[in-house]
């Protein structure tokens, strides 16, 4: 989701995320540009939203060392890191029951940046977890300034500003859909009648192993009512899966 601006191309530089960046916040970031986002459209039906360039954004770096302070924070219980730990569910769990491909339809363009924004600083600053060594609002900002405060320059050469959803080219783009996934995912498995035998999620596909077709229903309601998405499912044929 985008919103038009006008054509101030300098409005972030003086803000006070720049001034406190300036002031004493020692990270390795090193700006390897100083142009704009570039969005570009997308050839039909290859998918739903346009491309979103980041070379040589005065955001990147930022982007990238901020996913690598956060991480941690994402809630992984049910995360899959790559195809091989999805076979090694498999083997471990050897499924019996009902197995089902479920996907987050457009994960990434319906993100609720803000509000995952908000989870997030809950879960580094007011819970278990060792708060991180820099104020809370400035992190706030910091975010804000790679998500959706930054401007791009569209293919009609005017500029607009991403205002929800994230974007594939952005390092925080994974990170943003794992950790609203991760709290979703807290919320809806921690109900011992709705959590399936068997559960994992790699980004936006996550194998579930149902008891039956009432269950798997009700697994679909419980994400889609704690969440912002639709939910559809596939069912394994002929010793296959989509995944």
């Amino acid at each position: 989701m985008s919103k038009k601006m006008g054509n101030n191309r300098n409005h972030l530089k003086e803000n006070e995320m720049w001034r406190n960046l300036r002031c004493g916040v020692r990270w390795s970031i090193r700006c390897v540009g100083s142009d704009l986002h570039h969005a570009y459209r997308c050839r039909k039906n290859l998918c739903k939203g346009p491309i979103i360039s980041q070379i040589l954004i005065p955001t990147y770096g930022l982007a990238k060392r901020l996913h690598e302070l956060l991480i941690p924070y994402v809630p992984s219980s049910w995360l899959l890191k790559s195809p091989k730990e999805f076979i090694d569910l498999l083997h471990n769990k050897a499924p019996t029951g009902l197995i089902v491909s479920l996907d987050a339809e457009s994960l990434f363009t319906n993100v609720p940046v803000i509000e995952t924004i908000n989870f997030l600083l809950d879960e580094v600053y007011h819970s278990n977890h060792v708060p991180m060594d820099i104020p809370e609002t400035l992190l706030r900002k910091l975010l804000e300034a790679c998500t959706t405060e930054f401007p791009s320059r569209g293919p009609d050469g005017k500029l607009y500003r991403q205002v929800d959803g994230v974007a594939m080219g952005s390092p925080l783009g994974v990170f943003f859909a794992n950790f609203y996934m991760g709290l979703v995912e807290r919320r809806v498995l921690s109900d011992p009648v709705i959590c399936p035998h068997s559960y994992g999620r790699y980004v936006d596909d996550i194998f579930v192993e149902a008891r039956d077709h009432t269950h798997l229903q009700e697994i679909c309601e419980a994400f889609a009512n704690n969440s912002c998405f639709n939910f559809t499912s596939e069912h394994h044929a002929d010793g296959s899966l989509p995944f």
